[in-house]
C-alpha cells in the first residue's frame, strides 16, 4: 500500500477495526510511496488521513508513528538507493504530524540482514522489529521488559 491506499483501506474496514479495540496502533508505511515517487505534499495529505483515522478507530491516541527504515545495499529492483531522499522527506512529514497529533514516533534500528530484499522484512527482521517496538512500548509506559525482570 502506499499511505493513500492505506487511508482507504481504513475506510472500509472501519467496522472490524474499532471491534477488535485496539490498545496500541503501530503505523509504518512509506516504502511503496517511493517507488512510486510520491511527492510529500501527496504523502503529508494522505498520512494526515491515516493519522486521523487511525485516533477515531482506537478512540485513544496511542499510536505509535513508525519512521519509514531507509532502503539498505542489497535492496531489489525496483527499490533504488535514491529513494532514500523521498524516505527521508517522508520521516520528516511523519515526525512533524505526529506531534501535531501528539503521538509517538519511532525509529527502527534495522539492517540489510532484516531483510529478504531490502525493504521487506525476513522472519529475523520481523522478530527483531517487533522486539525494539515492543521495547519502545514498554520502555514508554515504564513497564520493565520480561527480560529486564530478575
Amino acid at each position: 500500500y502506499r499511505a493513500i491506499d492505506l487511508a482507504r483501506s481504513m475506510d472500509m474496514s472501519q467496522a472490524h477495526l474499532q471491534a477488535s479495540r485496539p490498545g496500541v496502533v503501530s503505523l509504518l508505511i512509506g516504502t511503496n510511496d517511493a517507488k512510486n515517487g510520491t511527492p510529500d505534499e501527496a504523502f503529508s495529505a494522505a498520512y494526515e488521513q491515516v493519522l486521523v483515522k487511525s485516533r477515531l478507530i482506537a478512540g485513544h491516541a496511542n499510536i505509535i508513528a513508525i519512521h519509514v527504515p531507509l532502503l539498505l545495499p542489497g535492496m531489489l529492483y525496483p527499490y533504488l538507493p535514491r529513494m532514500n531522499d523521498l524516505i527521508d522527506g517522508y520521516n520528516r512529514i511523519i515526525a512533524r504530524m505526529a506531534t501535531e497529533h501528539g503521538v509517538r514516533t519511532f525509529a527502527l534500528d534495522l539492517g540489510p540482514e532484516h531483510f529478504f530484499d531490502g525493504v521487506h522484512l525476513n522472519d529475523h527482521g520481523a522478530q527483531e522489529a517487533g522486539r525494539q517496538l515492543g521495547g519502545f512500548i514498554l520502555n514508554d509506559k515504564r513497564i520493565a521488559a520480561v527480560t529486564d525482570l530478575p
